[in-house]
């Protein structure tokens, strides 16, 4: 007993030993994500709050598919009105036992977990060195940043690992010369070995975490059926697709679109009316306006051109995950668009960047120092001597892209850690309130809104969406160009609904009705993440104004000390 305790105290120490640059990357990223936890909770009465009111959105049809078993916002009716098929599923699993709004959170911080232990396995398998391991975890944990992620309490951070697993099994099924095909059904045991069978179940996840992944299942069949491996390519695009053509048809049986409102409404696919206004797109909004991903593309093409033209070598795992990276960036730019004007659409990049960094780690391998102790650097000296020409080029070319790295995502990563405590409660000042205010006082009421997340997640109110993501007749106008003050007025004629909160500046296309009658608004003093410093109530039916008053009036005990009440339920 006693002999076995010591070699299990070992074997553990050893563990800890080989896998130290793990456990100090997990450190840092639960430290910074504790400090940013104190300071929301402090800011919010001791609440957990989202970063974006978007993940109320993916609560609110938890909620409704659990309890109710619609598949919306409102337990009402169906909306289309997610963009992450899994996500949402996954939280209607959780919620049957109740909905809880700490399950995001928690969800995403095991997620996030399992990443940075993936990416470790990636690196350290393919003999990354140590200290290049430490420095690739940090720099992934804060440039994607990891823990502004977790905040925003939506899918990405799953969407980052499934990716990343999908394109690396992958990357050794294209790479293996041996493999042109394995029978499924078949007497020989080793048929279908456990890797296989673990990237088939991880095909249909890409697209359901998000639609973003066809831009995965589109290159990797492609580069299945280059490679010759034609059973393989098959697989990826009728599993890849599956999901998407069974929700599609689905909704659109429900007289939604086949995509969901969030996807196209979000997109720029629709404004492109030929190759010129493409390839402008491409040049000037997509590249220039982010480079963070442009040096990334840049570093990427380099060191896939090296291994095509100087080691005449493509099919290598580094090289895999670049083309895939370009080709995915390439297309992210074109059809979702640019996040450098908006830093809250920093979330959209995410999986860009994982992949991205760790394709230029997978590179650099072979030309950096294998330890930093004397004789590793002194082994490196002399391999750096007899290859001095290309190894110059290597480490001059790595320079610069480090360099650009951290110039262009410093800035950006400050700015998102720093923000999203305040975004959090930016979002409990607003939206939470919100949606306490419709709960208490407008429970089974149609309301007019231009954020549907926390107000549907915490009251139970029909809703008429005038951004579209869960109104379909609002989305189909939008799409039509017909969404105008006219369109509004008799939309919220035809749903019955009672009272507007809305963000009265911001320009959605349309002017407010001039039928309705505005009786308050609230102000936010330091907004960094809401549509606008101010949402106005508005009484749509005339018989409304009156109570309206009272309830905004008797509410306003309720509001935190920093919302600027103002209008005329205030005099």
């Amino acid at each position: 007993m006693i002999t076995s305790r010591i070699k299990n105290k070992k074997a553990l120490i050893e563990w800890i030993r080989e896998n130290r640059e793990l456990l100090a990357g997990l450190i840092v990223f639960w430290i910074t994500f504790i400090i940013m936890l104190i300071i929301s909770l402090n800011l919010n009465d001791g609440k957990i709050v989202y970063a974006l009111d978007d993940a109320y959105i993916h609560m609110a049809i938890a909620k409704n598919f659990s309890q109710k078993g619609v598949w919306g916002v409102t337990r009402y009716e169906f909306s289309s009105s997610s963009s992450s098929i899994l996500y949402s599923l996954l939280l209607s699993l959780i919620f049957l036992f109740g909905p809880n709004e700490i399950v995001p959170l928690i969800i995403n911080l095991i997620f996030a977990n399992l990443l940075i232990i993936f990416i470790h396995f990636i690196l350290k398998k393919n003999g990354l060195p140590s200290y290049a391991i430490l420095l690739a975890l940090i720099l992934l944990i804060f440039f994607i940043p990891i823990p502004f992620l977790i905040f925003t309490g939506m899918e990405h951070i799953i969407q980052i690992l499934i990716n990343l697993m999908f394109v690396y099994l992958a990357s050794i099924i294209l790479i293996d010369e041996n493999i042109q095909y394995r029978q499924i059904i078949s007497k020989q045991k080793d048929s279908l070995i456990i890797q296989d069978k673990f990237f088939f179940l991880i095909i249909p996840l890409v697209t359901m975490i998000r639609f973003e992944g066809m831009f995965f299942i589109f290159i990797i069949s492609l580069l299945f059926l280059v490679r010759r491996k034609i059973f393989y390519s098959g697989l990826v695009i009728l599993l890849g697709f599956l999901p998407i053509i069974i929700f599609g048809l689905i909704s659109m049986s429900y007289g939604w679109y086949f995509f969901p409102n969030p996807v196209v409404l979000k997109g720029n696919l629709q404004s492109y009316t030929d190759i010129w206004s493409v390839l402008e797109t491409l040049e000037y909004k997509a590249f220039i306006k982010n480079p963070n991903i442009l040096f990334l593309i840049i570093g990427a093409i380099f060191f896939l051109s090296l291994n095509k033209f100087v080691k005449k070598d493509i099919w290598r795992l580094e090289s895999i995950f670049a083309i895939t990276f370009v080709i995915v960036s390439c297309l992210h730019l074109l059809l979702i668009g640019a996040a450098y004007e908006n830093q809250n659409l920093s979330r959209y990049e995410g999986y860009l960047i994982a992949l991205g960094i760790i394709t230029i780690f997978l590179y650099i391998i072979e030309y950096i120092p294998q330890g930093i102790s004397i004789t590793k650097l002194e082994s490196y000296a002399l391999k750096v001597k007899n290859n001095s020409k290309l190894f110059k080029i290597q480490l001059i070319t790595s320079c610069v892209i480090f360099f650009f790295l951290f110039y262009t995502f410093v800035p950006r990563s400050i700015y998102l850690i720093r923000r999203t405590p305040q975004a959090t409660n930016n979002i409990y000042e607003q939206q939470y309130h919100m949606g306490l205010f419709l709960q208490k006082y407008y429970e089974g009421e149609c309301i007019a809104l231009n954020d549907i997340g926390a107000v549907n997640y915490l009251a139970d109110i029909e809703c008429l969406d005038l951004r579209g993501l869960g109104s379909d007749d609002v989305a189909r106008a939008i799409v039509n160009d017909e969404l105008d003050e006219e369109f509004v007025y008799e939309a919220a004629k035809r749903h019955d609904c009672v009272i507007a909160i809305i963000y009265e500046d911001k320009d959605y296309g349309y002017d407010i009705p001039s039928q309705w009658t505005k009786v308050g608004e609230w102000e936010l003093k330091y907004n960094v993440v809401c549509g606008d410093d101010t949402v106005s109530f508005w009484a749509v039916d005339p018989d409304e104004i009156n109570d309206l008053m009272e309830n905004l009036e008797d509410f306003s005990r309720f509001l935190p000390e920093t919302v600027i009440e103002s209008g005329n339920y205030t005099k």
